[in-house]
């Protein structure tokens, strides 16, 4: 695996990360439209594959790129063209290497290192695939759920329906926490039933919220 680091030299509290359309010239023949090649030079489609890293020692993010080929003991030879233009970064949906390396099964893989703070903002969600924590809130976007309209947001031991939420404290069992605050249980329920009734709306069917207080979870289920 050879990497390769590029500087970020950006001030903001945001990154954004495109798709650049690399261009394929005419006398390169197609094979499933996935690999272009002229028998001088292979274009091949890079499925982008982008980790987030938060790291608390930088203020200045960067970009690593990872390249891997089949071969022991054999240089790479793939040109990456990777852009940086201030806070934005954009990556190549396709990469270019020797025809003779058509064997070698080149992959890429990209390591976005940024400080605590930093949002990522992917300009085209269909064309990435991100790892990560990419709204800054300490949590992997992958842990949590979203609804097609943004008013339902499940993360761990809390759930947010229509800007209330209902959490607990996994180093306080006792705790039932509405909107940021300890609440009695009674107080909770009236929560928990007005989500009921936000959720019912927006999806059609019946759902059931339950907060258990032995195994310290809160649980959707539709009935």
């Amino acid at each position: 695996e050879d990497t390769e680091e590029v500087a970020i030299n950006t001030q903001s509290d945001s990154i954004y990360v495109d798709v650049k359309q690399v261009t394929i010239p005419q006398n390169f023949k197609g094979y499933d439209n996935d690999l272009y090649s002229d028998k001088i030079s292979v274009f091949k489609k890079d499925w982008i594959h982008v980790d987030v890293t938060r790291k608390a020692d930088i203020k200045t993010p960067y970009l690593i790129i990872k390249k891997e080929a089949k071969g022991y003991n054999l240089p790479l030879n793939v040109s990456v063209p990777v852009e940086v233009i201030n806070n934005r970064i954009v990556l190549p949906n396709f990469v270019k290497y020797p025809y003779e390396h058509r064997f070698r099964d080149y992959s890429i893989d990209y390591e976005l290192v940024v400080p605590l703070k930093t949002i990522v903002l992917p300009a085209k969600h269909d064309l990435i695939n991100f790892d990560g924590d990419l709204n800054a809130d300490g949590i992997n976007d992958n842990d949590q759920e979203k609804d097609e309209d943004g008013n339902i947001k499940i993360e761990k031991n809390k759930i947010t329906v229509n800007g209330s939420t209902i959490e607990y404290n996994s180093d306080d069992e006792d705790s039932i926490i509405v909107n940021g605050k300890k609440v009695p249980s009674n107080q909770a329920d009236k929560v928990i039933d007005s989500m009921k009734n936000s959720i019912k709306k927006m999806k059609g069917g019946n759902l059931d919220i339950k907060v258990n207080e032995g195994k310290n979870e809160i649980s959707i289920q539709t009935k």
